[in-house]
């Protein structure tokens, strides 16, 4: 299995097995995939068509805050690693935008918006300094923490209600590398605390608010005032829209569990493949995930296989359900084989 970063801004992340030396094409259900990468849509009976080519770059991009009536715009340069811009307006047509932000890091840069479309969360970067900061659609800024202990696309994570926001800090007088505390705060003031101390990975919250996972690192879950802390026996989390109910990765033991956060969490399979995170359905009723065969579609009460989809010699980006819940989407290139 191999971890691949193959396109700028996008992080491919599973090689699947099948694959010979001299052939450059790779396959996902029978559907041809090039060095360039397509992006493809799997229904759930398996079929899979092209979706449209990936660019290498993207020197503009726009998220859309919930409610439909900001954007946010990220200028990115060219170059991997020099800073880009963040600029916010109204999604009428002819409103000005406002530079908020001038030092995003552009190779994988990720901004996301709260979930009441009132702030904007981003990762700042400045000489030997990551932090975290916030920016209003009203023109107030925030830093969330200084330094910060996530990454150039993760690290904090949005309460459902919009009014908190969960951050990986540094203990005080050690670094990120040494001892991360979690900490909740609200963005406009008051409320901050640190809810537990020594995690690893960065924070995931369940959609129903009630409970925290860390993911990335060495998987934990907790309420979200720190108490009912478990270890979750992994590293991978992903949450279902239905609450409580949450996916694991082991790599290790190459297992896939699903189950409740409060409750028991069983294991469902036993060869998933390497470090690409599960992906729930709209709905809750199914779950996505790379096996060593393929993509397995499933459903998550029965804890039965819908579809397999077989895939070879190729890398995989993040699977994301389409918002009706009849179709997965996935980024895929053909793996470039070494002479």
């Amino acid at each position: 299995m191999t971890r691949l970063a193959l396109i700028p801004g996008l992080v491919l992340v599973a090689a699947l097995v099948g694959f010979g030396a001299s052939d450059p094409t790779g396959h996902v259900g029978g559907v041809a995939v090039d060095l360039g990468g397509t992006r493809l849509a799997i229904d759930l009976t398996g079929r899979v068509v092209p979706a449209g080519a990936l660019r290498a770059t993207a020197a503009r991009r726009v998220v859309v805050s919930p409610d439909g009536r900001w954007q946010a715009v990220l200028d990115l340069p060219g170059v991997s690693g020099n800073t880009g811009t963040v600029s916010i307006g109204r999604r009428a047509a002819g409103s000005p935008l406002r530079i908020v932000e001038r030092h995003l890091y552009a190779g994988t840069a990720a901004v996301a918006w709260s979930p009441d479309s009132r702030w904007l969360a981003l990762t700042e970067w400045v000489p030997h300094l990551l932090s975290a900061v916030a920016v209003g659609t009203d023109g107030r800024r925030q830093v969330l923490a200084a330094p910060f202990c996530g990454d150039f696309t993760s690290g904090s994570a949005w309460a459902p209600s919009g009014d908190r926001i969960a951050l990986g800090v540094p203990a005080p007088h050690t670094g990120c590398g040494k001892s991360v505390n979690l900490r909740i705060r609200s963005v406009e003031g008051g409320m901050v605390a640190v809810v537990a101390t020594g995690i690893s990975g960065v924070p995931v919250w369940s959609a129903d608010g009630r409970w925290i996972a860390t993911s990335g690192g060495h998987a934990e879950v907790m309420r979200a005032d720190g108490t009912h802390r478990r270890d979750l026996g992994g590293r991978l989390v992903a949450w279902s829209p239905r609450g409580h109910v949450l996916a694991v990765i082991d790599q290790q033991a190459r297992t896939l569990s699903v189950g409740s956060a409060a409750g028991t969490i069983g294991i469902v399979d036993h060869s998933v493949g390497d470090t690409l995170s599960p992906s729930f359905s709209p709905d809750g009723h199914l779950i996505a995930y790379a096996r060593d065969d393929g993509i397995v579609i499933g459903r998550v009460a029965e804890r039965s296989v819908v579809t397999v989809v077989p895939a070879s010699n190729v890398v995989l980006g993040r699977l994301a359900w389409a918002r009706d819940g009849r179709s997965l989407r996935v980024d895929a290139q053909a793996l470039r084989q070494s002479d």
